[in-house]
């Protein structure tokens, strides 16, 4: 998934951070996700960036791993970096229920990711700083590969809704 493509903004338009499921992991001093760390703090705190979007997207390996394992020595690390998304797994699970199909499970974990991604941004301090001030917005979309659609997460709602069905004077508030 290329952003620039997705949002039909030119090369250095967007500060994009990208990683195996779009984790962000929760603020700790010192922790050991320093990388994402450190550029959640200079797009916040140096570049002033007026919105963040945590964009996940369906037929997600990392979602797909969450689920299946990542097996083999090769993968030490990464089954490390999946270990963020437990919390999204066992939510899933247990909201979806034994009844239903591995594809249903798959989708709800997609957008749960999401939506936790948001709660961990919250956990920075100047994060949570900059949008109680109103200098910063946070938004969640998941992009469907087949499809071509965009959900966004509608905190009002407490839904997603596909990108399309906004009415025409609001698509400037999540673009």
């Amino acid at each position: 998934m290329v952003p620039n493509l997705l949002t039909n903004t030119g090369p250095g338009d967007l500060f994009v951070v990208r990683n195996i499921g779009n984790f962000v992991p929760p603020y700790v001093a010192d922790g050991p996700y320093r990388s994402v760390i450190a550029a959640i703090e200079y797009a916040v705190s140096a570049l002033k960036v007026p919105e963040i979007i945590v964009c996940g997207h369906t037929q997600c390996g990392a979602v797909e791993a969450l689920h299946k394992g990542a097996e083999g020595n090769e993968f030490r690390y990464v089954r490390k970096w999946l270990e963020l998304g437990e919390s999204v797994k066992k939510e899933a699970k247990f909201i979806i229920g034994k009844e239903a199909s591995e594809d249903e499970l798959m989708r709800l974990t997609e957008k749960l990711n999401v939506l936790h991604q948001i709660e961990n941004l919250m956990t920075y301090s100047y994060v949570k700083k900059a949008v109680d001030a109103g200098e910063l917005t946070l938004h969640g979309w998941l992009y469907d590969i087949k499809t071509g659609d965009i959900e966004y997460y509608d905190f009002d709602t407490k839904a997603f809704q596909i990108y399309k069905e906004i009415e025409e004077e609001h698509k400037d508030d999540y673009i």
